[in-house]
């Protein structure tokens, strides 16, 4: 249940949380990924990995070239990637599936 309680207000009752961070420094970030232009979805964390919806526009396997949805996983302690999993465009087009959208949803 996104949220944690049935309220759903989204606030985490965790203390000691960053409140800055900074990709460039690492400041407060643990390992940074490239993927795709666009994101949407939220990441998931389960089972010692870390998956991402995005599109394909940062291709890692030139055998899965152009307009495509991907899921991506990633080792969840050093960010080393795993694997990726790509699908092609629904044939509906922009009625269900816009250009370089990817995957838009949360990927578990």
């Amino acid at each position: 249940m996104w949220g944690g309680t049935p309220d759903r207000n989204m606030v985490s009752g965790m203390k000691g949380l960053p409140t800055e961070w900074d990709v460039k420094t690492k400041k407060n970030v643990k390992w940074v990924a490239s993927l795709g232009s666009q994101s949407y979805g939220n990441a998931i964390v389960a089972g010692g990995m870390v998956f991402v919806g995005t599109n394909n526009e940062g291709v890692r396997d030139p055998k899965q070239p152009g307009d495509r949805g991907v899921l991506m996983a990633f080792k969840e302690d050093t960010g080393e990637f795993l694997w990726q999993q790509t699908h092609e465009k629904l044939s509906t087009g922009r009625a269900n599936d816009w250009p370089y959208q990817g995957v838009a949803s949360s990927p578990l």
